[in-house]
């Protein structure tokens, strides 16, 4: 996943979930590892043309234990729009 530059407008507070606003620059390397306290990546490094993911979703089967069902997808990365300067 393509990582880029940013400049951090403000932080959005909230009791659910509180996130940062953010303008992105442009792309300088790329996420490999994204885990539930931090992601890695490295500057320099160029991003996948393709992006594999594997999502698993529980189904209840009547008063049974759920059953899982497992969709794995492959899709193109979006290009990351420039900012103008």
């Amino acid at each position: 996943m393509p990582m880029a530059s940013a400049e951090i407008l403000t932080v959005v507070q909230s009791y659910a979930r509180s996130f940062k606003l953010s303008n992105t620059g442009p792309v300088i390397g790329s996420i490999y590892q994204d885990r539930l306290t931090a992601v890695a990546g490295e500057i320099g490094r160029q991003a996948p043309p393709h992006i594999s993911m594997c999502s698993c979703r529980h189904q209840a089967v009547g008063n049974a234990i759920s059953k899982r069902r497992c969709f794995k997808t492959r899709c193109s990365r979006p290009s990351f729009p420039h900012r103008a300067s």
